[in-house]
């Protein structure tokens, strides 16, 4: 499989170790050692029940 990690602008140098890590924590462990619970696409999602 191939993955990205994309949408740093400019800053792609400087997020390069942060963006390693998350990467590597999603996908080789559960949960992400970092909380990005902020950044889930999901957080848009409202419950129709």
């Amino acid at each position: 499989g191939l993955t990205l990690a994309t949408g740093h602008f400019r800053n792609g140098i400087l997020m390069a170790p942060i963006t390693g890590e998350l990467v590597s924590d999603l996908l080789h462990r559960d949960q992400p050692r970092l909380p990005i619970s902020r950044f889930d696409p999901c957080r848009f999602v409202v419950d129709a029940a």
